[in-house]
């Protein structure tokens, strides 16, 4: 058990180590103006097109909503028929 524990100590220095190696490679690609803008554009069309899907869900759930009421009032009146008829 102890041998374990002193084995994860010594790891956690060397990952600290790698860390630090990738960091003095280069610097870090930073995005030009032309890329923010036309990421921008991507969020805001995703956002649109969200905001779409979310009122499609709306109306399909109202639609079903409806259509169920609608199978309720069938199966009440067929429960009314076998009565009548029983």
């Amino acid at each position: 058990p102890g041998k374990k524990a002193e084995g994860k100590a010594e790891a956690e220095p060397g990952e600290e180590g790698d860390d630090e190696e990738e960091a003095e490679e280069g610097p870090v690609p930073v995005m030009d103006t032309d890329d923010m803008s036309r990421l921008e554009e991507d969020v805001e069309r995703l956002e649109e097109e969200l905001v779409d899907i979310d009122e499609d869900i709306e109306e399909k759930e109202e639609d079903l909503a409806r259509i169920d009421e609608e199978i309720e009032e069938i199966i009440d009146e067929l429960e009314d028929d076998r009565d009548r008829a029983g």
